[in-house]
């Protein structure tokens, strides 16, 4: 009798429903559902509550929730920490299907991610990225140690002097080889095209004794082959220069002429 108050708080099935609950759900109240979703949680008792039968992530579940049918389709093919990995390829990974993962190796990618793919969740430079690529998190000490494109200067010292990481810098600059310091107004000083790029760079040339004989921060191109600050113009012949741009890449080095 569905009008029986003892009958209708009863739970005939043991599924968590009332009778009386089951009748008014449409739900027969001597069976157990099934679970159409693979969550773990019955169909009438999902009906009953509100929640999506048909959908594995409702409810959410907490973090270390293990209730779910790692079998039915349904729930492998969702996604329900939603980190791009479905459930039933965390299963398979042994990673957690409701927990976005730690991205251990600061490359941007979660470690799920990594080890679905196959990359190397503690290798920031696997996946390989593309030059301009700005996921990573600069923050973090194994990404900032790495040197991911391979020139010398680690990811980290890259960021702080804002070159890209995932790139080999090509600078622009173009050094002239010779000049003549006469005083004619032609090719008087040692020039540097587009040195003016780079505010944080240090010049300095030498003598093929190897002594200084010129130096400076953020060169000009107003160099005229004087000896440092003694206005002694040097003597004609081939002198070697260094020059550090100050943008993490390796220096440029090479010689000049000089001639009257």
């Amino acid at each position: 009798d569905p009008t029986n108050a003892i009958w209708q708080a009863a739970d005939c099935d043991g599924d968590g429903v009332t009778n009386g609950e089951e009748v008014t759900n449409g739900t027969d109240p001597y069976s157990a559902s099934g679970d159409i979703d693979g969550d773990g949680i019955e169909d009438s008792v999902e009906i009953n509550n509100g929640t999506d039968e048909l959908d594995p992530c409702d409810p959410v579940q907490d973090l270390d929730y293990t209730g779910y049918d790692d079998t039915n389709a349904i729930w492998q093919a969702a996604d329900c920490d939603g980190d791009g990995v479905t459930n039933g390829e965390e299963f398979t990974n042994g990673t957690n299907p409701y927990e976005v993962s730690n991205d251990s190796d600061g490359d941007g990618i979660d470690d799920d991610n990594e080890v679905n793919n196959g990359t190397d969740e503690l290798d920031p430079c696997d996946p390989v990225q593309s030059p301009g690529y700005t996921g990573y998190d600069a923050t973090n000490t194994i990404w900032q140690a790495a040197d991911c494109d391979g020139d010398g200067v680690t990811n980290g010292e890259e960021f702080t002097n804002g070159t890209d990481p995932y790139q080999i810098d090509i600078t622009t600059v173009a050094i002239s080889d010779t000049f003549t310091p006469n005083g004619d107004g032609i090719n008087d000083t040692w020039f540097i095209r587009d040195i003016e790029n780079y505010p944080n760079s240090i010049v300095k040339v030498y003598n093929r004794w190897g002594h200084e004989v010129f130096g400076t921060v953020a060169y000009n191109n107003d160099w005229d082959a004087v000896y440092k600050e003694s206005r002694e113009k040097l003597p004609p012949g081939s002198y070697y220069y260094v020059i550090n741009l100050g943008d993490g890449s390796q220096p440029i080095d090479g010689w000049i002429f000089i001639n009257y």
